[in-house]
């Protein structure tokens, strides 16, 4: 839930301050309460005094709840470039899994759904991304890569897949 409450406080100086932090997460944690997490988002490069002392105050206030609280500073920018290059071995590519996934995400949907769709996920998967990295399919980058991210087939990937050999020489593949 996004900007969820307003958390107001006096200051040591007897000024009145509010805060209304970024979002409110509720976590399935396996308890019937489950948990609660409170989340600010800021580069912690332009995090000023003012915005330190509302995040302090609100972790304080967080800790009276018994709810977590963070401060999330932003997504490594290549997170998603490193997990799909763990799977650019050619040992994580199969033709006919590989043929089912681009008729699969012909028409785009969730990355999970699809895996699914082509068969099992733990036959699917580590082909699915190795295509993402071929770019063979197509997903937004910019974005976490999760089981909801919107995959599609690229426009050339009608073609028949076929492995290049890597040889001894070349660092690249």
């Amino acid at each position: 839930m996004s900007q969820p409450f307003w958390l107001w406080w006096t200051t040591v100086e007897g000024k009145r301050r509010g805060h209304a932090p970024d979002f409110l997460v509720l976590l399935d944690d396996g308890t019937a309460d489950g948990a609660v997490l409170v989340l600010d988002s800021r580069p912690l490069e332009l995090i000023a005094e003012t915005d330190r002392a509302a995040f302090e105050a609100t972790d304080r206030a967080c800790v009276l709840l018994n709810w977590r609280y963070a401060v999330w500073d932003r997504m490594d920018g290549v997170a998603n470039q490193k997990w799909l290059a763990a799977h650019r071995h050619p040992r994580c590519y199969n033709d006919p899994v590989a043929a089912r996934l681009a008729e699969v995400f012909a028409q785009p949907r969730p990355l999970m759904e699809g895996a699914e769709l082509a068969g099992d996920p733990l036959g699917t998967l580590p082909v699915l991304y190795h295509l993402l990295w071929t770019r063979r399919l197509l997903a937004d980058l910019a974005l976490v890569l999760s089981d909801r991210t919107i995959v599609r087939t690229a426009p050339t990937a009608d073609r028949a897949y076929e492995l290049v050999p890597v040889t001894q020489g070349d660092r690249n593949g």
